[in-house]
């Protein structure tokens, strides 16, 4: 507690100035503690706080049985930010320091029970300070400081913090460490290291197997920096890398790399490193685990799997799919300009090409395939996979190798890609700036690449080719007079075309839940034979199904329907699905009642022309041959004509007779 307008004389005598600390020593109200005014305490103890006010090196005093403290500004810092100072100055001992009391208390009444002066080096004793608990390590002493009675009466802790200069020892003895076990470490390992100056950069040793993998003489590689081992976009990473491992402790894991090989080629690698002292100099030790090949593949696969992902999108567009494909490859390796050649009739017209110029592929669209027309033209006319080295010096090239020179094209490989019948239905071309042949992850992923974008083809070849079927059939089931239905026999739905409507003039949809609903719609007197016919079609292995029967209209009339229908199977030969056509054949079936009812007639004609005219026209021709046989005269001959004229009114009532059932049959 600060009081400032107490003016002790008894301090101000013996602490004139002593920094921060004295000033706060001073001002503070030490009548609210144990100690009362200053004015009355001892010799022993205003002396003290002189001398530790006064002093530059780290000192702290408990004073009393309540082990009130007094520290000087060179303690201050050990107490830290925001922690215990000012509030330690006049509080009890054990009040202040609960955390390492169990500790320290034991050496604080060895000193004032008499006993000798305690003396620790580099002495863990964690404290709460800034706001955590932190290791800190101390040298000290704990002094008795006798009172006037010639017995301690209060402890003096001369002290300094030596947390800094313990972490610089470990760190050496960590060093010195390494390096002990560093050559049973280093060249018995199975993976690349080396170790190099962390000042120069300069590699000063290498083992085996780094030699073999980067394609260096141990002398050539010792001649290197660690810089001579990435390319030159990776320098920069490097050098960033660097100040952060000059200044590690332990094993580090700086985070993964591309390195190269002598020859160029490109590594993957993961780095582990270590400090070490190494020929007296501040080294670093490097652990490379190549990571090329799984980082290839994991790479690949997640490319490919996020390509077939976009392709199942039913608003995928092929152009999009295969140009997201071909500049995921191309993100992989570097360099490489992909391309997409679609293959019709003997011509190749550009499909998907993220990096190539624009007036190039204008310039080979519509190209004609051959033996010696470009990498693509050739592959797509030789049916086999085409590798062009050097564009500027191959046959195959020779009309094109101009036009490539112009847009600086050295290399360029080239695969057939296959429908299911065989045809070449594209080509995947690759193409570089440099000379060079494909190495084996490129091999790998052409040959992959191959694969999924015969997927992508067919894929949308089928989708393109169901679309104008299903457009066909919109077009078909619009302009036929037939109700064309569609029967899933699994999920019970029966869906209809348009002339469901047409002809029987229903509203509630095109959609039928089972056949049940059907049978509500077929003429009682039909349904049991037509039900039954259809279960046998469906539990039998026939493939086809036909029948005719009354089926109920809208308006509650029925027509005769032909129903025909193909059962579709399943591996296991069970009916799966039933697509037909019901054709209304009203008109048909009255034309050939109507047909039968005018047979019926012409049958009853013929019959009585062949019987009922018969017998009347006999006997006029009796008659008559009567009358030219006897040369009748008188009374004779006019019974005989009388005889002629009643046969002949009964031959003409035949004959009308005959007429009227004519028109009857002819509906008249």
């Amino acid at each position: 507690m600060q009081k400032n307008d107490i003016g002790y004389q008894s301090l101000h005598r013996y602490i004139k100035d002593g920094g921060e600390m004295g000033e706060l020593t001073r001002a503070f109200n030490w009548e609210d503690t144990v100690l009362g005014n200053p004015d009355d305490w001892p010799q022993s103890l205003l002396t003290t706080l002189g001398i530790i006010l006064h002093s530059k090196f780290p000192m702290f005093l408990w004073w009393g049985p309540e082990l009130i403290q007094f520290y000087n500004d060179a303690f201050r810092p050990s107490l830290g930010k925001d922690g215990r100072h000012p509030a330690a100055l006049g509080q009890r001992g054990e009040d202040c320091w609960p955390e390492v009391w169990p500790v320290i208390k034991p050496l604080i009444d060895q000193v004032m029970d008499g006993g000798e002066a305690t003396w620790s080096v580099d002495q863990l004793i964690p404290i709460f300070r800034n706001g955590k608990m932190e290791d800190v390590y101390w040298t000290f002493s704990y002094s008795p400081v006798n009172g006037e009675s010639g017995e301690p009466a209060g402890v003096l802790v001369i002290c300094n913090e030596t947390t800094d200069l313990v972490a610089k020892i470990k760190a050496k003895e960590e060093l010195k460490n390494s390096e002990e076990i560093y050559q049973i470490l280093f060249t018995s390992s199975p993976l690349p290291k080396w170790v190099y100056d962390l000042d120069t950069l300069k590699i000063l040793d290498v083992n085996e197997v780094a030699l073999k993998r980067y394609g260096y003489t141990r002398n050539e590689f010792l001649k290197l920096t660690v810089m001579d081992l990435r390319p030159e976009e990776e320098i920069p990473q490097l050098l960033a890398a660097q100040k952060g491992l000059a200044s590690s402790i332990g094993t580090v894991y700086p985070g993964t790399f591309i390195h190269q090989r002598k020859d160029k080629t490109r590594l993957k690698v993961e780095i582990w490193a270590a400090r070490l002292s190494f020929q007296d100099t501040n080294s670093l030790m490097v652990v490379a685990n190549d990571v090329t090949d799984s980082l290839y593949y994991q790479q690949l696969d997640k490319l490919e799997t996020r390509i077939l992902q976009i392709n199942v999108k039913e608003d995928s567009n092929l152009h999009e799919v295969l140009m997201n494909y071909l500049t995921g490859i191309e993100e992989m390796h570097p360099g490489m300009l992909c391309s997409m050649q679609r293959v019709k009739n003997s011509y190749l017209f550009s499909m998907a090409s993220p990096s190539l110029p624009k007036e190039f592929l204008d310039a080979i669209d519509g190209a004609m395939i051959g033996a010696n027309a470009g990498s693509c033209g050739t592959a797509a006319f030789t049916r086999q996979k085409v590798i062009v080295a050097d564009i500027a010096n191959d046959p195959r090239w020779e009309n094109y190798k101009d036009l490539a020179a112009r847009f600086n094209l050295k290399a360029c490989w080239s695969a057939p890609l296959f429908d299911r019948g065989g045809n070449v239905m594209a080509t995947f071309a690759n193409y570089f700036h440099e000379v060079r042949t494909p190495t084996e992850h490129e091999e790998n992923t052409i040959k992959r690449a191959g694969r999924i974008l015969q997927v992508i083809l067919e894929s949308f070849q089928r989708e393109q080719s169901l679309k104008e079927s299903n457009e066909k059939y919109f077009y078909a089931t619009e302009a036929t007079s037939d109700a064309i239905w569609d029967w899933d026999l699994l999920a019970e739905k029966i869906s209809w075309g348009q002339g469901y409507k047409t002809i029987f003039g229903y509203d509630e949809g095109l959609v039928t839940e089972d056949k049940q609903t059907i049978a509500a719609h077929i003429h009682p007197d039909d349904i049991d034979r037509v039900l039954a016919g259809l279960d046998k079609a469906i539990t039998s292995t026939q493939t086809n199904w036909q029948d005719e029967y009354r089926y109920i209209k809208q308006d509650g009339t029925y027509a005769y329907v032909i129903d025909k229908g193909i059962l579709i199977r399943d591996a296991a030969g069970k009916a799966t699905r039933m697509v037909g056509a019901m054709q209304d054949i009203t008109k048909q079936h009255q034309k050939e009642q109507m047909l039968k009812s005018l047979n019926e007639k012409l049958i009853e004609i013929s019959w009585m022309q062949s019987h009922v005219i018969r017998a009347p026209l006999t006997r006029i021709m009796g008659l008559i041959q009567l009358i030219k046989d006897l040369k009748m005269e008188g009374a004779e001959k006019d019974q005989v004509l009388n005889y002629l004229l009643t046969s002949a009114y009964e031959l003409d009532d035949v004959i009308k007779n005959i007429t009227d059932k004519s028109a009857m049959a002819q509906g008249k």
